[in-house]
C-alpha cells in the first residue's frame, strides 16, 4: 500500500506575508485519500490546480494554471510494498524528463543516498543523513561542498507522505522542520527558520517562517510570512 496520510488532514493553509498579501490553498480527498491541490494566490483569480492519481504503488501529479492543463510539469513517485519511497520523477506530459532521482537504501533499509539524473544526463550523487524517525539531517551533493542540513520538532507533518513540496513545507518527513541551512562550497549561504504553534493534538496551527542570507551577501532577505492551518473536523 502506499503511505498513509496523517490521523489528522490538513484542510486547507493561508499564507500571510508581512506586506498584507494573502494567499490561499485548498485540499481535497476521496475516501480520505489526497486527490487535488489548489493554489489561489492573493486570493484573486489566478491559481494552480493539482491534481494526484494513484495507481499500484505509484502516485502521479499534474499541474494546471488557471484551468489549462500544463504539458511541463508531471510529477510521479514510487513506492515499495512497505511505503518507502523509492523514485521520484519529474517530466513533461510527452515523457521528456526534467529529473530522476533514486533513493538508496543501505540493507538495513536506512536511507544513505540519492542518485540524480538530470534532463541532459548530468547525474550527481547526494549523500543523506536520516535520524531514527525517518527526517532528513544532511543531504550533501557528493564532491561540491555543497548542502543542506536540517533541524526538527517531534511534532506530526501534516504534508508528510504526501506529494506537496513546495519553498516552505514538504512530504518526505514526519516532522516539522524548525531550521534549515543552505551551504556552498562549504560556506553558509543562507538559514531558514519556523516557528510554530500547536493544537492540542500537536499539529501546527500556526507556523511563522524567516529566510535570512549569510552576513555579508547584498541578496535580499525573504519577507516575512505566518502560514495558519486548519485541519478536517
Amino acid at each position: 500500500d502506499l503511505p498513509a496520510l496523517n490521523e489528522k488532514q490538513l484542510q486547507s493553509y493561508e499564507l500571510h506575508y508581512d506586506f498584507g498579501q494573502i494567499d490561499y490553498d485548498s485540499l481535497f480527498y476521496t475516501n480520505g485519500t489526497l486527490t487535488e491541490q489548489v493554489y489561489r494566490l492573493g486570493g484573486g483569480d489566478f491559481f494552480h490546480r493539482y491534481e494526484f492519481e494513484y495507481s499500484g504503488l505509484s502516485v502521479n501529479s499534474f499541474l494546471n494554471t488557471n484551468g489549462v492543463p500544463s504539458v511541463d510539469f508531471v510529477k510521479q513517485a514510487t513506492f515499495d510494498a512497505q511505503g518507502k519511497l523509492l523514485q521520484t520523477i519529474v517530466q513533461k506530459e510527452d515523457g521528456t524528463r526534467f529529473a530522476t532521482y533514486d533513493l538508496v537504501y543501505d540493507n538495513s533499509e536506512i536511507l544513505v543516498a540519492q542518485n540524480v539524473t538530470g534532463q541532459n544526463l548530468v547525474v550527481h550523487i547526494d549523500s543523506i543523513e536520516v535520524d531514527a524517525r525517518g527526517n532528513w539531517l544532511s543531504i550533501k551533493t557528493v564532491g561540491t561542498g555543497s548542502s543542506v542540513v536540517y533541524q526538527y520538532d517531534e511534532n506530526p507533518n501534516p504534508f508528510y507522505s504526501t506529494l506537496i513540496n513546495d519553498v516552505d513545507f514538504r512530504g518526505e518527513w514526519p516532522n516539522n522542520v524548525t531550521e534549515y541551512q543552505v551551504y556552498l562550497s562549504d560556506t553558509l549561504f543562507f538559514t531558514k527558520t519556523y516557528h510554530y504553534q500547536y493544537d492540542a493534538d500537536g499539529y501546527p496551527t500556526i507556523v511563522t517562517v524567516n529566510g535570512a542570507m549569510a552576513p555579508g551577501s547584498t541578496v535580499p532577505d525573504d519577507p516575512e510570512k505566518t502560514f495558519y492551518f486548519y485541519y478536517k473536523e
